[in-house]
């Protein structure tokens, strides 16, 4: 007996043991649940990068393909139509003033724009600095898009990209239309017409920069959590008299129909008119889904991110934006990724 004594546990013993156990356990659940929690933050991070990063995609290679299709126009000393010789308008007959062009301009009845959303898309409803942040990109492009024809490859459509925040009440599907709340993200939004209802050619519209005003039926998401697109066309190479590649949008903007056609017989064109930029540099800020949820709560119809730079276009003041918007959102404790690329447009033809 006194040897089955001696190799027994007390009840002491057994106490601290089991609190030991208890402990380790604990240790582990915590460890394991730790490892889980990042396992699916990581995921969550890898999934909503991966949609922006394929939206990215979407952009580079539609924005390459982009076209102007300019030519050279008889221009005319006709002050109601410099591009068409002057008519009698009891005869019918040609003016005799009016007969002989004066020269010839750089033409193109496709449009190239980028710049401010507010102002590229100044005549849209709802537009405004807090709800569409950042820059729009708008262009024509022979992508074959039809919704009711086939076999339509150099079809031209038009084509925009632009952040919007918003609910996704007109974009969710039916049946959780009203189960669920809506949610308020920034998205980046892609402006795609089908080929028909392209009003590049429409005459009856009152100037030639309508075609992309009619965001509300023709704008869809293709990423979430978007916050700000910065678009900056710039030259790929310097020449002697310049030293910022940028200086062909400045502010940002560029509108390849800006300069309208002048009587004058002294008129020049700028370099933009009816031109393709030879490059365009794009900036994209992303953020993660939980990042979103913590910056704009459902319900929150409140846009919470502001930021106001990317005004002047040159090199030095680019980085500094960018450096600026990233202290920005590390100061807003958000996770975030930059996505950043100069495109090469191949139909530019670009001459100074």
């Amino acid at each position: 007996m006194s040897r089955l004594r001696r190799h027994a546990f007390t009840l002491v013993e057994l106490l601290i043991s089991m609190t030991i156990l208890s402990i380790l356990f604990l240790i582990v659940v915590n460890v394991l649940s730790e490892v889980q929690r990042g396992w699916s933050q990581a995921g969550g991070k890898v999934s909503q990068f991966r949609e922006a990063r394929r939206a990215f995609d979407i952009i580079k290679f539609n924005l390459q393909q982009s076209t102007l299709n300019t030519y050279e126009r008889l221009r005319f000393p006709n002050p109601a139509d410099p591009l068409a010789p002057a008519f009698n308008s009891s005869t019918g007959a040609e003016l005799d003033i009016n007969l002989n062009p004066i020269g010839y301009v750089r033409y193109s009845e496709l449009q190239f724009r980028t710049g401010p959303t507010t102002s590229v898309l100044s005549g849209a409803s709802g537009i405004s600095a807090a709800t569409h942040p950042g820059h729009s990109l708008f262009f024509q492009a022979p992508l074959g898009y039809s919704s009711q024809y086939q076999h339509l490859p150099t079809a031209i459509n038009g084509r925009g990209y632009y952040v919007e925040f918003g609910d996704d009440s007109t974009f969710r599907p039916p049946f959780i239309a009203t189960s669920q709340p809506a949610k308020y993200r920034y998205r980046l939004m892609e402006y795609a017409p089908p080929t028909e209802n392209n009003t590049i050619y429409n005459p009856e519209a009152a100037t030639a920069s309508n075609w992309m005003l009619n965001t509300t039926n023709w704008s869809r998401p293709i990423a979430d959590n978007v916050l700000i697109l910065i678009v900056s066309p710039k030259r790929i190479t310097l020449t002697e008299t310049t030293a910022n590649p940028r200086d062909i949008a400045p502010g940002y903007t560029y509108d390849s129909a800006g300069t309208p056609i002048s009587a004058a017989e002294n008129f020049t064109q700028l370099p933009s008119d009816h031109q393709l930029p030879p490059a365009v540099e794009l900036l994209m800020v992303v953020i993660d889904e939980r990042s979103a949820a913590n910056l704009a709560p459902t319900g929150a119809a409140t846009p919470p991110f502001t930021f106001s730079g990317f005004t002047i276009a040159n090199n030095d003041e680019f980085q500094a934006d960018t450096n600026a918007l990233e202290a920005y959102l590390v100061g807003q404790k958000v996770n975030f990724r930059i996505f950043s690329t100069t495109v090469p447009l191949r139909n530019s033809r670009w001459d100074d």
